[in-house]
């Protein structure tokens, strides 16, 4: 080596040096770094997200989807195929609250359900005990807003729709195409029919016993987000009449359809279509 060749630098190129250590580094990051992160983004993706409640009084804001019919069950050649029946559906709901869910349905199907004094206690009861659940939150709030006490209902009425995972929408016109405001329909029930281990569930029916349209003539109900059956509210819980309404309405229906006319949306809050009030409903 002569005086004019190069000194080599200090650490440079060599192992151990400055450029062996950062080649450790970027190694050890490849197989300890970047695993880690992309297994904490993924646990990261697949926690559920928490959605906000919905606010009764920003209900301008939900941005209903059309509800479309949607068949629970498989054709013979999917399920088959599958070796599954039914599509899935469910919700989580532990036996307790589905007891409490019946007994509050039999009590709002009662002939007297807004003349009772005792029902406002049991109701308010219910709701304090199942804290998760909408539905007695919701009875309350009609009870007294059928028995005028304004500021109770809207309470309620807001507890009720703040627990709901979902809610259904219909607009009612009058037929000069005026918002029905103020309309009250006759009771509507809803089944959330449910596949719980491959088996077709239809124990859970919700009835409402007067839905009433807001001042933009809608109607908002509470409900779990799930897929839908419009049925026969004189029907005890978990009772099938084998006729279901043939419409996609909150408007009374004869019992026609042979098959189950199930239905969902791709979003929280569904919205009917708009239903005409005529003048012998009212």
């Amino acid at each position: 080596m002569t005086d004019a060749d190069p000194q080599p630098e200090p650490g440079r190129d060599r192992p151990g040096g400055i450029n062996g250590l950062w080649f450790i580094a970027i190694t050890l990051s490849l197989f300890i770094i970047v695993p880690a992160v992309v297994i904490g983004t993924s646990k990261l993706a697949s926690r559920p997200q928490e959605r906000p409640p919905l606010v009764y009084a920003e209900r301008d804001t939900w941005q209903p989807q059309e509800l479309r019919p949607r068949e629970l069950a498989y054709d013979m050649f999917v399920a088959a195929e599958t070796g599954r029946q039914y599509r899935r559906a469910n919700f989580p709901l532990d036996a307790g609250d589905e007891a409490m869910l019946l007994n509050a349905v039999r009590l709002a199907q009662t002939p007297d359900f807004f003349e009772s004094e005792a029902v406002p206690g049991r109701l308010a009861d219910w709701a304090a005990q199942h804290p998760a659940q909408f539905y007695p939150a919701y009875l309350l709030g009609e009870w007294y807003r059928v028995n005028g006490d304004a500021q109770q209902a809207q309470t309620w009425r807001d507890t009720a729709f703040r627990r709901a995972s979902g809610a259904i929408v219909q607009a009612l016109n009058r037929p000069d195409g005026t918002p029905a405001a103020g309309h009250t329909l006759p009771p509507v029930a809803i089944a959330y029919d449910r596949v719980i281990d491959g088996q077709l569930n239809t124990t859970l029916m919700l009835v409402y016993p007067a839905p009433t349209a807001d001042e933009h003539g809608r109607v908002y109900l509470p409900t779990f987000e799930s897929i839908y059956r419009l049925t026969d509210p004189a029907l005890p819980p978990g009772a099938d009449s084998a006729v279901y309404p043939r419409d996609l309405t909150l408007l009374p229906q004869s019992l026609t359809r042979q098959t189950p006319n199930w239905f969902s949306a791709p979003h929280r809050v569904g919205e009917l279509p708009a239903a005409t009030i005529e003048p012998a409903a009212e």
